[in-house]
């Protein structure tokens, strides 16, 4: 199962690319920033990358490639080509 590693202030966490189904900005709730949103086939919810601050479309596009790059579930962890800022969170 591969995995793309996300960089936080302490680390990384891991978000798994095997049977992805879409990955989308998605607004956070009021006063709260825009998340990345990545869901999974069979699975109702998601799981999502919160910021300090709004992610934007190119952080999306880079968490995509990644996926590409491992090719699914196929292929080892990678991190993703550097985000427009650190993750506060994962999950």
């Amino acid at each position: 199962m591969g995995y793309v590693k996300i960089k936080k202030a302490s680390g990384y966490d891991l978000v798994c690319a095997e049977n992805v189904k879409s990955v989308k900005l998605q607004a956070g709730g009021e006063e709260e920033p825009t998340v990345i949103a990545v869901t999974y086939v069979g699975d109702s919810s998601s799981n999502n990358i919160a910021g300090a601050e709004d992610f934007v479309q190119a952080d999306v596009d880079k968490i995509i490639a990644a996926i590409n790059q491992i090719n699914g579930g196929g292929g080892p962890g990678i991190f993703p080509e550097d985000l427009s800022q650190l993750a506060t969170s994962v999950g």
